[in-house]
């Protein structure tokens, strides 16, 4: 009987242990975006679309609005800090910086969100590869100029990310589950994808995807750690 307990608690530590792999898939036009003697590089910053919800012993998601908010701020200081050491100036979008331009800027920025879950839809889930699309080409058109214009930049970053955490109950019920009946309910899931708009063409020319079921963005070490695998394949 010990003998069985010993591989049960084995077998749970090894799916542990397999869960815990991040898996990052990536798409890219280019691996440059800058010429070495270009003086300005600029990367305009949309809103960074970052949500963090607490799992109920059930499994239902609870939105944490402090855990969101500090997530986000520890995106914003970190992505900057790293864009800054490769001299790129990484400017943060701002929804009252130009009035006039206010409603097309603010449907752009709604519009990119949707192409960059478009995007994952159609190149990363299986069985929803768009026939008559052979090649990654996804684009907004001329109309992403506007951000250029109003930005002085080169380049578009969007960031969406969703994670959950186990409450205390929801650990207690998978680990009770674990050792009685041999399976693990889901617990927490980090999911997102950064993506890379060319605001001279309007195409976006760098995509990355993260999933995994560790990580921890309530804290700036853990925040920095997502941040740097979604970077980890980002052009210079």
């Amino acid at each position: 009987m010990k003998k069985y307990f010993g591989l049960k608690i084995l077998f749970i530590l090894i799916i542990v242990v397999l869960q815990s792999c991040a898996q990052t898939q990536t798409r890219s036009l280019t691996t440059r975006l800058f010429d070495d003697y270009q003086k300005n590089k600029k990367i305009l910053l949309l809103p960074v679309d970052i949500e963090l919800s607490e799992l109920s012993i059930g499994g239902i998601p609870q939105v944490k609005a402090d855990w969101s908010e500090n997530a986000t701020n520890f995106f914003n200081s970190y992505l900057r800090e790293k864009l800054n050491a490769r001299n790129v100036e990484l400017i943060e979008y701002s929804a009252s910086k130009s009035k006039e331009n206010q409603e097309v800027v603010s449907q752009l920025v709604k519009l990119s969100a949707a192409l960059g879950s478009a995007l994952y839809l159609h190149e990363f889930v299986p069985g929803n590869k768009l026939p008559l699309k052979k090649e990654f080409d996804w684009n907004l058109g001329p109309s992403s100029a506007v951000l250029k214009r109003q930005y002085d930049a080169d380049y578009a970053l969007l960031i969406f990310v969703r994670d959950s955490y186990s409450s205390g109950e929801r650990v207690m019920f998978q680990v009770l589950s674990a050792l009685l009946l041999g399976y693990i309910p889901g617990g927490g899931v980090q999911a997102g994808y950064a993506s890379l708009l060319d605001l001279n063409k309007g195409k976006i020319v760098w995509y990355n995807h993260l999933y995994r079921e560790v990580g921890d963005l309530r804290n700036e070490e853990g925040a920095n750690e997502s941040v740097g695998l979604f970077l980890k394949s980002f052009p210079e």
